[in-house]
């Protein structure tokens, strides 16, 4: 793989169809999901959240996946989750994950990362707009980048995780508005 990762616009990196999903590691993950999530930051209570822990199944295949990508680099994986968005869920405000202030004038940026475990996975970029994600389709966004949680209009089933830096501290369900 390439040994220096480009983010588009300084901010965020599409990895296209990074892993390939069968139909049963889709339900399995789902399923686990809508059984064991719990209500997250957002106006209407229709986002929710469960953490996968290194034992859970799918931890394991993703962390070789992103490794291969080399983005993990000097970041290590924390807090990974699988976010669960109700149908009807309303977007969320444009904020940060990390403190930006502390991320001025660094080389190695601590990212987020966003899965697509289902289609039409989606997150909003301050002056992109939505940005879509197929299944299997892996976005890492910066810590800086401003972003929000999308709409949807249909149950959506994805994971989440960070990549921190040693340098850099993040607050644990913490959030820096825009």
């Amino acid at each position: 793989m390439e040994s220096k990762i480009e983010f588009e616009n300084g901010k965020y990196q599409i990895f296209k169809n990074l892993l390939q999903l069968t139909p049963t590691t889709c339900n399995k993950l789902k399923s686990y999901a809508r059984k064991h999530s719990e209500s997250i930051f957002n106006p209407d209570y229709k986002r929710l959240q469960t953490p996968i822990d290194k034992t859970h199944f799918f931890y394991k295949i993703f962390e070789d996946a992103l490794i291969q990508t080399g983005i993990t680099r000097g970041r290590q994986i924390n807090d990974m989750v699988l976010l669960y968005s109700k149908k009807g869920c309303k977007k969320q405000s444009y904020h940060y994950d990390y403190n930006p202030y502390k991320l001025n004038n660094i080389r190695r940026k601590p990212c987020g990362v966003l899965f697509a475990i289902e289609p039409n996975t989606k997150i909003n970029i301050l002056e992109k707009g939505e940005v879509y994600l197929d299944q299997g389709d892996c976005l890492v966004f910066e810590g800086d980048c401003v972003h929000a949680g999308s709409s949807y209009n249909s149950d959506n089933v994805r994971l989440h995780t960070y990549l921190d830096v040693i340098d850099i501290k993040r607050s644990k369900n913490n959030t820096w508005f825009y």
